[in-house]
């Protein structure tokens, strides 16, 4: 057999293997290098991107702060940063400062440095205090306590005058704390400011810390909040006054303002240089002083058409007027259907309230103004005139929420807000006057000059009339503030329970005058107001005579001292009253004198005959240059309701409802109603002045009959009376029960009694309650262990139990040490615990 490899001898592959077909071996160096390239360019691409995000990460956090070597930022030019001392302007070299270097300049470094303390806080001087003011009833949560409260001390120089005004007053308890850094003794403060233990009674607190000189910002910021603290729990004081400058510590600021509103305590912060203006405030008492934020007042404003100077003029007035450290009120203007170009533009670059140029920039504050803008243009009669402007504005909350109705003709005093602000406090707010403001309708800033009628003049009362002897040291002839049952609708605020009686009066008067058409019969009444005033102070003036509602009047002397002035110098009836144009006005003017003809759509009011004349241009009023207390009678002591004088709406000096009727004085008045009920206007018999309470009976009886649509019987019967409504005036058969008091329940002189007392314990059907008795028990139980505690002390408890055995006393009593002193108030204090 042959070999195999000879099978196949022409077959050149014969044989071969198959390693011959494998690509050549490459150099082993030449692949490694080749390798070794491929890394190396990676490597280089990653440390790359690495020393980029390093450099970006360096120069925004490093440089930032000018910490790198060329000390770039981001946007700025690179600041080269050297060692080398830079040569002098003459070229020669600096010369090597001697000397300490310079201290630090800058003011909050400079507190770092020296306020540092921040350890536990202790007062070591305001225990003792607060444990001497035991007489001012301070664990009571209505008290006279008022406190002036501050840290810097040239703001306690500016608080202490004003409270040593308010303590000669005698009216509430003054306390000063001082809560500042500041080393000085109270008796040092005393000297430096003059203050005179004597003169100014006060109580003095020191609410600093221990070592406060040292403290830092928190510290002090804590100490405040824990200083009022503890003054809160012995003294609940109802006002909190500080300086609201920029003089006064921040920390204190801030730290007060947040710790008196946990307390619900009213701040009341005194503006840089505003002391004198706010001198009013020191008269008002600590019931008045607590209500310092709760009056809200809508001001309201009717402009007439063809009336642009006017409006403009009243709006410029408002602007300049002062609002500092007061609620600014709200504003609301009533444009006519064809309000004019000018009028437009001026409106639109008002801003209400008003606000300095740096606020006007903050783009957070809104402008407050709002807009009523009328539709109908043709002439609307004053029955809807009225109903269109008296639904104009509801109180939201008839105790807190009034309404100012301005004229566009008037032009108001730049102290106009501070006097209104301080009678709402002193006659509406204040809980210890003599008597319960019911009667008062609301506050006027004008002083008339003419009677309702438009043309016969008109005098104030006088301190004549002034039934006081305190005010016989004025002159008999001087101004004063009184009372006139007259509506005014030039420059006047209304209580909103009173302007919610007022709309609920009218809805009910509409009414009527529909059920009297309906019958046949007419509405028509005798108009008493001028034309130049609007139709709806003719049903205000119904109720206030129904009522016995009065509307206080300023008294001020003159015409300078005026807080309004009303221009009648363009004066024209108001927009229902105005003559319609006709072609025959501009052909005859001699019939031009001749009685104006109502219109039919004219229901219920007579329309005024008379043209009206032309009054004289009034001067502006020049009090702005004065504070309020020089404007007003008596340096700005406001008399007591029952101590001011009242007219009734003719002009007649009445006896005030204010003031207590006596046994003779009602049956008087009984005598006197009874001489001529179907006459309300009859004159009285004796020469004594009528009381407008007699006067008020008189004419709501003749309403009732002839207008609210009730019998001779139903109209003499004393009827319910609800806050706010005028329901009882009117006999409509709409199924409201419950209408009449119970006889038994109304006392001899026509009044209802008081409703029954809850505790009382026999109930109003002779049934014995069960639990009203074991209170009363209880209570009599607690009042014989006080006494049990004071016996042997020498303590008079006479007084004990009887009617306001534990009432608040007055300061002059507290001052004078009533018998019993700390004694009472801690037997009073166990008896109610």
């Amino acid at each position: 057999m042959p070999h195999p490899s000879r099978i196949y001898p022409s077959d050149e592959e014969l044989g071969k293997r198959n390693d011959d077909y494998r690509p050549k071996r490459v150099n082993s160096w030449l692949g490694w290098r080749t390798r070794l390239m491929q890394y190396r360019k990676r490597r280089i691409v990653a440390l790359l991107v690495a020393g980029f995000f390093t450099w970006v990460i360096w120069t925004s956090t490093l440089g930032s702060s000018g910490i790198g070597p060329l000390g770039h930022q981001v946007g700025k030019v690179a600041r080269i940063v050297t060692n080398m001392p830079e040569l002098q302007d003459d070229g020669t070299d600096p010369i090597e400062p001697t000397g300490p270097p310079p201290r630090i300049t800058d003011e909050e470094a400079l507190r770092a440095v020296e306020h540092y303390f921040s350890g536990p806080i202790r007062f070591f001087r305001l225990a003792d205090s607060l444990h001497a003011i035991s007489k001012t009833y301070g664990h009571r949560t209505s008290n006279r306590n008022v406190l002036f409260a501050a840290a810097n001390l040239k703001s306690a120089g500016t608080l202490l005058p004003m409270a040593c005004e308010m303590a000669k007053t005698k009216r509430n308890f003054v306390h000063i704390a001082i809560m500042g850094r500041d080393g000085l003794t109270l008796q040092e403060l005393k000297e430096i400011n003059g203050i005179n233990d004597k003169d100014c009674s006060m109580y003095w607190h020191d609410a600093r810390p221990d070592y406060s000189k040292w403290s830092t910002d928190g510290r002090m910021s804590v100490s405040v909040s824990a200083g009022l603290n503890h003054m809160n729990q012995y003294m609940h004081p109802q006002a909190l006054f500080i300086d609201g400058s920029s003089q006064e510590d921040a920390y204190f600021s801030k730290a007060i303002t947040t710790k008196a509103n946990t307390y619900d305590i009213p701040i009341i912060k005194i503006p840089d240089g505003k002391l004198e203006d706010f001198r009013w405030a020191t008269r008002l008492d600590s019931g008045s002083l607590n209500a310092w934020y709760k009056p809200v007042v809508d001001i309201l404003v009717h402009a007439p058409p063809k009336a642009s100077g006017s409006l403009i003029r009243l709006l410029r007035s408002l602007e300049k007027a002062d609002y500092s450290g007061l609620p600014p009120p709200r504003l609301t203007i009533d444009l006519p259907p064809d309000a004019e170009e000018w009028t437009k533009d001026f409106i639109n670059k008002f801003v209400w309230p008003p606000r300095s140029a740096e606020e006007q920039k903050d783009p957070r504050k809104r402008n407050e103004l709002r807009l009523n803008h009328r539709i109908a243009r043709e002439r609307v009669s004053p029955e809807d005139a009225s109903v269109r402007f008296i639904e104009s504005f509801y109180p939201s909350k008839t105790s807190d929420s009034h309404v100012l109705l301005l004229s566009a003709q008037a032009e108001l005093s730049p102290r106009w807000y501070h006097y209104l602000y301080y009678t709402m406090l002193q006659h509406h707010y204040s809980p210890y006057q003599p008597v319960k403001p019911s009667q008062l309708a609301g506050i006027s800033l004008e002083n008339p000059s003419l009677h309702l009628d438009g043309s016969t003049s008109f005098k104030s009362p006088a301190v004549a009339d002034v039934q006081d002897e305190w005010y016989s040291k004025y002159s008999e002839d001087s101004a004063v503030p009184f009372l006139w049952q007259a509506p005014n609708a030039n420059a006047a605020l209304y209580f909103g329970d009173k302007w919610a009686e007022l709309q609920s009066f009218l809805t009910h008067r509409l009414v009527a005058s529909n059920h009297a058409k309906a019958a046949g019969g007419s509405s028509q009444k005798k108009k008493l107001i001028s034309s130049t005033q609007p139709a709806w102070t003719e049903y205000l003036l119904e109720l206030m005579r129904i009522r016995s509602y009065g509307l206080l009047y300023p008294g001020t002397s003159d015409s300078s001292d005026a807080l309004v002035t009303v221009h009648r110098d363009l004066s024209r009836p108001a927009e229902e009253f105005d003559r319609p144009p006709s072609d025959s006005d501009s052909a005859d003017e001699s019939d031009s004198s001749e009685a104006f003809v109502p219109n039919p759509e004219d229901k219920g009011i007579l329309l005024a005959a008379e043209s009206l004349p032309f009054g004289d241009a009034q001067p502006a009023s020049q009090a702005a240059a004065l504070p309020l207390h020089a404007l007003l009678p008596f340096d700005g002591e406001l008399p007591e309701l029952p101590h001011i004088p009242m007219l009734s709406y003719d002009g007649h000096l009445v006896k005030s409802p204010f003031v207590a009727r006596s046994a003779e004085d009602l049956i008087e008045e009984e005598y006197e109603a009874s001489l001529s009920e179907d006459d309300p206007d009859a004159a009285p018999s004796s020469s004594r002045p009528s009381s407008a309470a007699v006067l008020a009976s008189r004419f709501a009886r003749t309403f009732r009959t002839t207008i609210g649509g009730c019998t001779s019987t139903d109209a003499t019967r004393v009827r319910k009376v609800v806050s706010g409504s005028a329901r009882d005036l009117f006999c409509f058969d709409d199924g409201t029960d419950n209408q009449f008091e119970d006889p038994s329940r109304v006392d001899k002189s026509g009044e209802p009694m008081p409703p029954v007392d809850p505790k009382d314990s026999w109930t109003r059907w002779g049934e014995v309650d069960e639990e009203a008795e074991k209170a009363k028990n209880e209570q009599a139980r607690r009042e014989r262990e006080a006494k049990d505690r004071a016996d042997g002390k020498g303590i008079k408890w006479q007084d004990v139990g009887k009617p306001g055995w534990d009432r608040l006393p007055t300061v002059e009593e507290a001052a004078g040490g009533r018998a019993g002193g700390d004694e009472v108030a801690e037997a009073v204090q166990a008896a109610n615990a």
